[in-house]
């Protein structure tokens, strides 16, 4: 393409314009290709261990939007002297007014035994903010059976940080930029701090048996409307010394009939 262009590519290690005729300049810009990708597999591995050190022995909040319910305090100047000679300062979490008291709200009904799309219903139906009312980056909607589901499965809320639950996996060998899948990791690869980051909405007795309620077959109110859901929708989960395990079972989301059903 450049040649087609009447441009040329000079490189120090040529000591003037690759010649890409010829094999010995040819093999010096594989070479330079090889070595540029392992620099940036190199970088990848330090920030991604430096940041899981992080977390595990400080558990810092490492950015991104911070959970429903919760807000961003200040935590105090950076650690390291020249970031906070920039100004830089760390962040925790903590209960947001407004919306934190609405989670523990969420996990006493669902621990009541009310299926998650009751649940969200009923937000709306009191005119309860979602996620993206108390924070108009997010999506514009009104509360979700999703949405709910994703508040009770997320252990930050027992006050310890919890990081990596998401990512990506990149092939042996490949290219920097190939990706082979991305999504939820198994709770084996989560990384969970030491010791409580922030103040807990709910305890880890009530996480823990939010995580093994179903939804309810036959509600008391007399028949259902089933939607079946593909993937996961009851969790159980392990909290252990060493970190949280999290394993899947299927299951179905149940509306209790209220009024006329379409």
């Amino acid at each position: 393409m450049l040649a087609a262009q009447g441009v040329s590519l000079w490189l120090p290690e040529t000591d003037g314009p690759v010649d890409l005729t010829d094999s010995a300049h040819r093999a010096l810009v594989l070479l330079l290709g090889r070595q540029s990708k392992r620099e940036v597999q190199r970088a990848r591995f330090r920030v991604l261990a430096a940041m899981e050190a992080q977390v595990r022995e400080q558990g810092r909040y490492l950015g991104g939007r911070p959970p429903y319910g919760y807000r961003l305090m200040d935590a105090g100047a950076h650690p390291n002297g020249v970031q906070a000679g920039w100004g830089r300062r760390l962040w925790r979490l903590a209960p947001a007014p407004g919306c934190a008291r609405w989670v523990w709200w969420m996990f006493a009904r669902r621990l009541a035994g009310w299926s998650v799309a009751a649940i969200a219903r009923e937000l709306n139906e009191r005119g309860v903010p979602c996620p993206s009312g108390v924070d108009p980056g997010r999506n514009r909607h009104r509360v979700g059976v999703r949405s709910v589901a994703s508040i009770l499965a997320n252990p930050r809320y027992t006050g310890w940080q919890v990081w990596n639950r998401q990512g990506r996996r990149y092939p042996t060998g490949g290219g920097v930029d190939d990706v082979v899948w991305r999504g939820w990791k198994p709770a084996g690869e989560w990384v969970v701090s030491d010791l409580p980051a922030h103040e807990a909405l709910v305890s880890v007795a009530d996480f823990l048996a939010v995580q093994a309620v179903s939804a309810i077959p036959v509600p008391a109110t007399g028949g259902t409307a089933s939607l079946p859901v593909g993937g996961v929708v009851g969790v159980w989960c392990v909290w252990s010394a060493v970190g949280v395990v999290l394993g899947a079972r299927p299951g179905r989301v149940s509306v209790p009939p209220r009024g006329v059903q379409q």
